[in-house]
């Protein structure tokens, strides 16, 4: 993935009247599936550069979907424990930013926050938006951050949906309990991973060909 460019950095560090380069930037991105299986991603650029030792990705549990309440969760859960980046990012427009910035209150933090929202990709940031034109500096610069943290935050929901998908699978299993289920899932991940492996295979991860058999013949 190309880094960002310099010179859109500078720009963006004068739109957002912010007083240090923002040399660091990380990125939140929330995905649900009508509000099951709730992540959040974090991706971390810089030196305007993508840093993936660093990205992470969070398990968010809820009774009904609430984006604004996802993002306050991520926000409080990883700035309570690391340092503010020079820029916060978040996908979504004034209600995201908005919750982002209260979350960062509640733990005593404070650094800018900005976001973009996916209708007219509407720079947002401190109660306010600004429209720009589609090739300027800064809205590629925030276009190719949203991507990414999109990218990594629907990437880490279809693992936590195979996952659950397989669990709820393997529940109607005679034989599978908890420690076998936890064995497959962690050596398979998905259904689909499990349908292309061998008997064979099956069997060594939970030390029975009979039960190997019957979870292949659940399967179909």
């Amino acid at each position: 993935m190309r880094g960002l460019r310099k010179e859109a950095l500078e720009e963006l560090m004068k739109l957002l009247n912010m007083k240090d380069f923002p040399y660091r930037i990380e990125g939140i991105d929330i995905s649900h599936l009508q509000g099951k299986y709730t992540v959040a991603s974090l991706v971390v650029f810089e030196d305007g550069f993508p840093k993936k030792g660093d990205y992470r990705r969070y398990k968010i549990e809820q009774d009904h979907p609430d984006d604004y309440e996802s993002i306050r969760t991520v926000v409080k859960r990883r700035y309570s424990k690391h340092p503010l980046p020079n820029l916060l990012f978040v996908d979504g427009g004034i209600g995201q930013v908005n919750a982002a910035i209260e979350a960062l209150k509640e733990i005593g933090k404070d650094c800018p926050v900005v976001g973009l929202a996916k209708k007219e990709e509407t720079v947002v940031f401190e109660n306010r938006e600004i429209h720009l034109p589609h090739d300027h500096p800064v809205l590629r610069l925030l276009v190719q951050i949203r991507d990414e943290t999109h990218r990594f935050a629907v990437s880490y929901h279809r693992k936590r949906r195979e996952k659950e998908s397989l669990r709820s699978v393997l529940d109607n299993v005679p034989g599978i309990g908890p420690i076998r289920k936890k064995k497959l899932i962690e050596h398979f991940g998905s259904l689909e991973n499990i349908r292309s492996a061998s008997l064979e295979e099956i069997a060594r991860v939970i030390g029975s060909t009979e039960i190997a058999r019957r979870v292949l013949d659940i399967l179909g």
